[in-house]
């Protein structure tokens, strides 16, 4: 799989060799925008993969490379998260490659959206946080399946949000995922709250996990896509 920008108006094709083997592929889709390729060959071998590009300097750029043998089973996946961000940006359709507009773009089966904490300690108004995440799953919902989580906090203040504040967002994220036929995973309850979850060393600090607080959070994803 090929991740390809597109930053001028012509689509130049370009050529992806492994060995004796070579496809051809042209990319689509907006200027500036993402576009998702996939080349296949029917060797399995150790050789190199190889990309000549085509057409105007500097107007196909490779965002990314995934290689995988399709004999075996496996799973891509993709990070979207950027550190430090509201709902907004990923929200955001303003270009073509704007992070909504690229997730519909690279069109995952599953999606699984953690977003709230930055929204409610920056003092995003919670109706402007659902919208976004509505626009998130709305980009996402048709290529599959979508679980809301409410992340935890940890820490002996309320840098995450105050927990009054906190709980009236948990339960409108839990009504949307309901009315939006999406999983809901309610990571802060598994970890049985703030106080609990400083208390028993879940947290690093007083918003990141450490890695044994991971572990239980993905396990209850593992189960909810098995």
């Amino acid at each position: 799989m090929l991740g390809i920008v597109r930053n001028g108006s012509d689509r130049p094709a370009f050529t992806v060799t492994k060995g004796s083997e070579s496809v051809t592929l042209t990319p689509s889709g907006a200027s500036g925008g993402f576009a998702r390729l996939e080349a296949t060959f029917a060797t399995r071998d150790a050789a190199p993969i190889a990309i000549a590009r085509a057409g105007t300097a500097g107007n196909l750029q490779l965002a990314g490379m995934i290689a995988w043998d399709s004999t075996r089973p496996g799973v891509e996946i993709a990070n979207f998260g950027v550190y430090g961000v509201v709902s907004g940006f990923q929200a955001d359709m303003t270009n073509a490659f704007s992070p909504a507009s690229a997730l519909a773009t690279y069109a995952p089966h599953l999606t699984i959206v953690n977003l709230g904490t930055n929204d409610s300690a920056q003092g995003v108004a919670m109706a402007t946080w659902l919208t976004n995440i509505r626009t998130i799953v709305q980009q996402a919902r048709p290529s599959g399946s979508v679980i809301l989580t409410w992340p935890a906090v940890g820490g002996v203040g309320a840098a995450g949000g105050s927990d009054a504040n906190r709980a009236q967002w948990r339960s409108a994220l839990r009504a949307l995922a309901l009315d939006s036929e999406c999983l809901f995973i309610d990571e802060e309850a598994m970890l049985g709250g703030r106080a609990t979850a400083q208390a028993s060393g879940a947290f690093a600090d007083s918003l990141h996990e450490a890695a044994w607080a991971y572990d239980v959070q993905a396990a209850a994803i593992a189960r909810a896509i098995l």
